[in-house]
Protein backbone atom coordinates (compact mmCIF):
# COMPACT_ATOMS: atom_id res chain seq x y z
CA UNK A 1 0.00 0.00 0.00
CA UNK A 2 2.86 2.38 0.81
CA UNK A 3 4.33 1.87 -2.68
CA UNK A 4 0.96 2.75 -4.24
CA UNK A 5 0.78 6.00 -2.26
CA UNK A 6 4.36 6.95 -3.11
CA UNK A 7 3.83 6.13 -6.79
CA UNK A 8 0.68 8.24 -6.89
CA UNK A 9 2.41 11.16 -5.18
CA UNK A 10 5.34 10.94 -7.57
CA UNK A 11 3.00 11.05 -10.53
CA UNK A 12 1.28 14.18 -9.25
CA UNK A 13 4.62 15.92 -8.74
CA UNK A 14 5.94 14.82 -12.13
CA UNK A 15 2.98 15.49 -14.36
CA UNK A 16 0.27 17.37 -12.55
CA UNK A 17 -3.24 16.03 -12.29
CA UNK A 18 -4.58 17.79 -15.39
CA UNK A 19 -1.65 16.83 -17.61
CA UNK A 20 -1.75 13.11 -16.93
CA UNK A 21 -5.52 12.89 -17.46
CA UNK A 22 -6.46 15.28 -20.24
CA UNK A 23 -3.44 15.80 -22.47
CA UNK A 24 -1.24 12.68 -22.38
CA UNK A 25 1.50 12.98 -23.43
CA UNK A 26 2.43 15.55 -26.10
CA UNK A 27 -0.11 18.27 -25.35
CA UNK A 28 0.94 18.33 -21.70
CA UNK A 29 4.25 19.90 -22.75
CA UNK A 30 6.27 17.04 -21.29
CA UNK A 31 9.63 15.94 -22.55
CA UNK A 32 10.26 12.30 -23.46
CA UNK A 33 11.93 11.50 -20.15
CA UNK A 34 8.91 12.77 -18.25
CA UNK A 35 6.53 10.55 -20.19
CA UNK A 36 8.76 7.50 -19.84
CA UNK A 37 9.18 8.07 -16.12
CA UNK A 38 5.41 8.39 -15.70
CA UNK A 39 4.75 5.17 -17.60
CA UNK A 40 7.36 3.35 -15.52
CA UNK A 41 5.83 4.63 -12.26
CA UNK A 42 2.39 3.44 -13.36
CA UNK A 43 3.76 0.03 -14.35
CA UNK A 44 5.61 -0.42 -11.04
CA UNK A 45 2.47 0.47 -9.08
CA UNK A 46 0.41 -1.99 -11.14
CA UNK A 47 2.93 -4.79 -10.64
CA UNK A 48 3.08 -4.07 -6.91
CA UNK A 49 -0.70 -4.31 -6.69
CA UNK A 50 -0.67 -7.66 -8.49
CA UNK A 51 2.11 -8.97 -6.25
CA UNK A 52 0.28 -7.94 -3.07
CA UNK A 53 -2.77 -9.87 -4.30
CA UNK A 54 -0.70 -12.97 -5.11
CA UNK A 55 -1.23 -12.72 -8.87
CA UNK A 56 1.95 -14.21 -10.29
CA UNK A 57 0.90 -15.00 -13.84
CA UNK A 58 0.39 -11.45 -15.10
CA UNK A 59 2.75 -9.01 -16.79
CA UNK A 60 2.03 -5.33 -17.43
CA UNK A 61 3.24 -2.95 -20.11
CA UNK A 62 2.13 0.65 -20.49
CA UNK A 63 1.09 2.75 -23.48
CA UNK A 64 0.59 6.17 -21.95
CA UNK A 65 -2.09 5.69 -19.30
CA UNK A 66 -3.37 2.49 -20.92
CA UNK A 67 -2.14 -0.75 -19.35
CA UNK A 68 -1.74 -3.91 -21.40
CA UNK A 69 -2.08 -7.10 -19.39
CA UNK A 70 -0.50 -10.33 -20.64
CA UNK A 71 0.29 -13.81 -19.42
CA UNK A 72 -1.64 -17.04 -18.88
CA UNK A 73 -4.57 -16.71 -16.49
CA UNK A 74 -6.48 -19.59 -14.89
CA UNK A 75 -9.70 -18.30 -16.47
CA UNK A 76 -11.50 -15.19 -17.71
CA UNK A 77 -12.68 -14.26 -14.21
CA UNK A 78 -9.07 -14.20 -12.97
CA UNK A 79 -8.08 -11.98 -15.89
CA UNK A 80 -10.88 -9.51 -15.09
CA UNK A 81 -9.89 -9.46 -11.42
CA UNK A 82 -6.27 -8.74 -12.35
CA UNK A 83 -7.41 -5.95 -14.67
CA UNK A 84 -9.32 -4.35 -11.78
CA UNK A 85 -6.22 -4.51 -9.56
CA UNK A 86 -4.14 -2.83 -12.25
CA UNK A 87 -6.73 -0.16 -13.02
CA UNK A 88 -7.06 0.83 -9.34
CA UNK A 89 -3.36 0.59 -8.45
CA UNK A 90 -3.01 4.41 -8.62
CA UNK A 91 -5.94 6.49 -7.35
CA UNK A 92 -9.46 5.21 -8.09
CA UNK A 93 -8.84 4.12 -11.67
CA UNK A 94 -10.63 5.05 -14.88
CA UNK A 95 -10.71 8.19 -16.98
CA UNK A 96 -11.94 10.50 -14.22
CA UNK A 97 -10.07 9.31 -11.17
CA UNK A 98 -7.24 7.10 -12.29
CA UNK A 99 -3.56 7.17 -13.11
CA UNK A 100 -4.31 4.11 -15.27
CA UNK A 101 -7.36 4.90 -17.36
CA UNK A 102 -7.95 1.51 -19.02
CA UNK A 103 -6.63 -2.05 -19.09
CA UNK A 104 -6.39 -4.16 -22.25
CA UNK A 105 -6.66 -7.92 -21.56
CA UNK A 106 -6.80 -9.05 -25.19
CA UNK A 107 -3.30 -10.56 -24.91
CA UNK A 108 -4.12 -12.68 -21.87
CA UNK A 109 -4.29 -16.40 -22.53
CA UNK A 110 -6.14 -18.94 -20.44
CA UNK A 111 -4.92 -22.26 -19.09
CA UNK A 112 -7.62 -24.04 -21.09
CA UNK A 113 -5.70 -23.01 -24.21
CA UNK A 114 -2.65 -24.98 -23.04
CA UNK A 115 -4.15 -28.47 -22.98
CA UNK A 116 -2.43 -29.50 -26.21
CA UNK A 117 1.37 -29.58 -26.34
CA UNK A 118 2.85 -27.01 -28.72
CA UNK A 119 4.14 -28.29 -32.06
CA UNK A 120 7.77 -29.20 -32.69
CA UNK A 121 9.60 -26.70 -34.90
CA UNK A 122 12.36 -28.21 -37.02
CA UNK A 123 14.29 -26.12 -37.79
CA UNK A 124 13.72 -23.80 -34.86
CA UNK A 125 13.77 -20.41 -36.60
CA UNK A 126 13.30 -16.87 -35.32
CA UNK A 127 13.96 -13.36 -36.61
CA UNK A 128 13.78 -9.70 -35.63
CA UNK A 129 13.60 -7.13 -38.44
CA UNK A 130 14.26 -3.41 -37.95
CA UNK A 131 13.10 -0.84 -40.51
CA UNK A 132 14.64 2.66 -40.54
CA UNK A 133 15.65 2.58 -36.89
CA UNK A 134 12.03 2.44 -35.73
CA UNK A 135 9.50 -0.37 -35.77
CA UNK A 136 10.64 -3.94 -35.24
CA UNK A 137 8.90 -7.17 -36.24
CA UNK A 138 9.44 -10.38 -34.28
CA UNK A 139 8.70 -13.58 -36.20
CA UNK A 140 9.28 -17.27 -35.60
CA UNK A 141 9.35 -19.72 -32.73
CA UNK A 142 9.99 -19.27 -29.01
CA UNK A 143 10.16 -21.90 -26.24
CA UNK A 144 7.15 -20.61 -24.27
CA UNK A 145 4.87 -17.63 -23.67
CA UNK A 146 7.07 -16.29 -20.88
CA UNK A 147 9.94 -15.93 -23.36
CA UNK A 148 7.64 -14.42 -25.98
CA UNK A 149 6.38 -11.76 -23.59
CA UNK A 150 9.89 -11.04 -22.30
CA UNK A 151 11.21 -10.50 -25.84
CA UNK A 152 8.30 -8.23 -26.71
CA UNK A 153 8.86 -6.18 -23.56
CA UNK A 154 12.58 -5.93 -24.26
CA UNK A 155 11.98 -4.86 -27.85
CA UNK A 156 9.54 -2.20 -26.66
CA UNK A 157 12.23 -0.81 -24.36
CA UNK A 158 14.98 -0.89 -27.00
CA UNK A 159 13.22 0.47 -30.09
CA UNK A 160 11.33 3.72 -30.54
CA UNK A 161 8.70 2.45 -32.98
CA UNK A 162 5.97 -0.16 -32.65
CA UNK A 163 6.75 -3.82 -31.98
CA UNK A 164 4.87 -6.37 -34.07
CA UNK A 165 4.67 -9.76 -32.38
CA UNK A 166 4.23 -12.65 -34.83
CA UNK A 167 5.98 -15.23 -32.66
CA UNK A 168 4.59 -18.68 -31.85
CA UNK A 169 5.33 -21.13 -29.06
CA UNK A 170 6.96 -24.36 -30.21
CA UNK A 171 9.15 -27.16 -28.95
CA UNK A 172 12.55 -27.88 -30.44
CA UNK A 173 14.69 -24.99 -29.18
CA UNK A 174 18.42 -25.80 -29.33
CA UNK A 175 20.40 -26.57 -26.19
CA UNK A 176 21.92 -23.61 -24.42
CA UNK A 177 20.47 -20.30 -23.23
CA UNK A 178 18.46 -19.51 -26.38
CA UNK A 179 16.51 -16.76 -24.64
CA UNK A 180 19.67 -14.88 -23.64
CA UNK A 181 21.03 -15.24 -27.17
CA UNK A 182 17.87 -13.70 -28.61
CA UNK A 183 17.97 -10.92 -26.01
CA UNK A 184 21.60 -10.04 -26.75
CA UNK A 185 20.82 -10.07 -30.46
CA UNK A 186 18.01 -7.55 -29.96
CA UNK A 187 20.37 -5.32 -27.97
CA UNK A 188 22.86 -5.42 -30.84
CA UNK A 189 20.18 -4.74 -33.45
CA UNK A 190 18.99 -1.67 -31.55
CA UNK A 191 22.20 0.19 -32.49
CA UNK A 192 21.60 -0.18 -36.24
CA UNK A 193 19.58 2.03 -38.56
CA UNK A 194 18.10 -0.95 -40.32
CA UNK A 195 18.86 -4.63 -40.07
CA UNK A 196 17.82 -8.12 -39.13
CA UNK A 197 18.63 -10.90 -36.70
CA UNK A 198 17.93 -14.41 -37.96
CA UNK A 199 18.21 -17.64 -36.01
CA UNK A 200 18.33 -21.13 -37.47
CA UNK A 201 18.52 -23.59 -34.59
CA UNK A 202 21.73 -22.71 -32.69
CA UNK A 203 23.11 -20.33 -35.34
CA UNK A 204 22.25 -16.63 -35.23
CA UNK A 205 23.21 -13.96 -37.78
CA UNK A 206 23.06 -10.17 -37.49
CA UNK A 207 23.16 -7.97 -40.57
CA UNK A 208 22.36 -4.33 -41.21
CA UNK A 209 23.54 -0.72 -41.55
CA UNK A 210 25.27 1.45 -38.94
CA UNK A 211 25.80 5.20 -39.16
CA UNK A 212 29.52 4.99 -38.35
CA UNK A 213 32.29 2.70 -37.12
CA UNK A 214 31.71 3.57 -33.46
CA UNK A 215 28.05 2.61 -33.72
CA UNK A 216 28.94 -0.62 -35.49
CA UNK A 217 31.29 -1.42 -32.61
CA UNK A 218 28.50 -0.69 -30.12
CA UNK A 219 26.27 -3.13 -31.96
CA UNK A 220 28.87 -5.84 -31.59
CA UNK A 221 29.59 -5.28 -27.88
CA UNK A 222 26.61 -7.25 -26.46
CA UNK A 223 27.56 -10.25 -28.59
CA UNK A 224 30.77 -10.80 -26.62
CA UNK A 225 28.62 -12.34 -23.88
CA UNK A 226 26.91 -14.85 -26.17
CA UNK A 227 25.98 -18.07 -24.32
CA UNK A 228 27.91 -21.28 -24.77
CA UNK A 229 26.60 -23.59 -27.46
CA UNK A 230 25.07 -20.83 -29.61
CA UNK A 231 26.82 -18.78 -32.28
CA UNK A 232 26.33 -15.30 -33.73
CA UNK A 233 27.83 -14.04 -36.99
CA UNK A 234 27.68 -10.36 -37.95
CA UNK A 235 27.76 -8.56 -41.29
CA UNK A 236 27.38 -4.83 -40.64
CA UNK A 237 27.78 -2.24 -43.38
CA UNK A 238 28.46 1.42 -42.79
CA UNK A 239 26.10 3.78 -44.50
CA UNK A 240 26.38 4.12 -47.47
CA UNK A 241 28.10 0.72 -47.66
CA UNK A 242 31.59 0.23 -46.27
CA UNK A 243 31.79 -3.35 -45.02
CA UNK A 244 32.75 -3.87 -41.41
CA UNK A 245 34.79 -7.01 -40.81
CA UNK A 246 32.65 -10.09 -40.14
CA UNK A 247 32.83 -11.50 -36.64
CA UNK A 248 31.75 -14.74 -35.02
CA UNK A 249 31.14 -15.15 -31.31
CA UNK A 250 31.21 -18.83 -30.44
CA UNK A 251 32.04 -19.74 -26.87
CA UNK A 252 32.84 -23.32 -27.80
CA UNK A 253 35.38 -22.26 -30.43
CA UNK A 254 37.00 -19.86 -27.98
CA UNK A 255 37.37 -22.62 -25.42
CA UNK A 256 38.90 -24.91 -28.04
CA UNK A 257 41.40 -22.20 -28.99
CA UNK A 258 42.46 -21.76 -25.38
CA UNK A 259 43.07 -25.50 -25.05
CA UNK A 260 45.29 -25.54 -28.14
CA UNK A 261 47.45 -22.78 -26.67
Amino acid sequence: MTLKILAGTALFLLLGYGGIHSQWPARAGLENMGVEAAEQALREAALASLTEAGVGWANVTMNGQKAVLSGTAPDAEAAEAAATLVRTSVWAGGYVGGGITSVDISRVRFETMLDAAPPVAAPFTWSASLADGEGVTLVGFVPDDRVRLALVAEAESLFEGPVEDLMQVARGAPEGDWTRAASLSLAALSHLETGQVEAHDAEFTLSGLAVDVATADLAREPLAAYPTGLTITTAINLMPGTLVEDDSSDAELEEAGEQEE
